[in-house]
């Protein structure tokens, strides 16, 4: 009488993933490998992240006031770049200045969103008087 249990045939283990990041691609891989790390063979999607997240982040956050407080806390760490490349830094700055650009970019696109919604600081602009206006209100 044959077995009711037939070896199956194990798979074939895959191959290893690794992709090349420079000083502005390295924030955008960490941040796509926190949700998991591509197969091999399978798209990388670091590059889509790093064209739409800080965007996609803008129109989030998008205020004028708070967006330039972040846009110039990147350009901080970019000007000091290379004093913080070779400095031994916590894990916190350590994180910060490996997603410097990222930083720098959800800051701008904040602020281009910002102005988009004419909002800063939580409080409403009348930047390019397109400003909604209901009946009776008191301005």
């Amino acid at each position: 009488m044959p077995s009711l249990v037939d070896q199956v045939a194990k798979p074939w283990p895959t191959p290893p993933t690794h992709f090349t990041t420079n000083k502005f691609t390295y924030g955008y891989q960490e941040f796509v490998n926190t949700y998991g790390i591509p197969r091999y063979r399978e798209a990388n999607p670091a590059l889509f992240t790093a064209a739409t997240f800080p965007f996609l982040f803008g129109v989030m956050y998008g205020d004028i006031g708070h967006g330039l407080f972040l846009f110039f806390a990147g350009l901080y760490l970019l000007a000091n770049e290379k004093a913080n490349d070779n400095a031994k830094l916590g894990e916190m700055m350590g994180g910060m200045h490996s997603g410097r650009y990222m930083i720098t970019m959800m800051g701008f696109f904040a602020v281009y969103a910002g102005f988009m919604y004419n909002d800063m600081f939580s409080l409403g602009l009348n930047l390019f008087r397109s400003r909604y206006e209901f009946e009776g209100q008191d301005d």
